[in-house]
């Protein structure tokens, strides 16, 4: 028996962000969680958490939509979303 599973879709910038930008990432899902970490890619260490805020919901597809602020995150380097 396959257990109920949640995908929740992450949406950044797919060039990048510089330093000084605004960064924020969406997230798409029917089960968005309250926090998001922005991990770094070669050491797995979580460099910065964040608060994820609801702006709604899709009325076709009942999936809450979201967005997450790491914009205070300043450190070059290569990282991933996870939630």
């Amino acid at each position: 028996k396959q257990a109920n599973t949640s995908v929740v879709k992450v949406y950044v910038d797919r060039y990048g962000y510089a330093p000084g930008d605004n960064k924020v990432a969406y997230f798409r899902g029917m089960n968005v969680h309250e926090q998001f970490d922005v991990v770094d890619i070669s050491t797995k260490e979580i460099v910065f958490s964040g608060k994820i805020v609801i702006l709604g919901e899709d009325p076709k597809t009942k999936e809450k939509i979201a967005y997450g602020d790491f914009s205070a995150h300043i450190v070059p380097g290569s990282y991933y979303i996870q939630t």
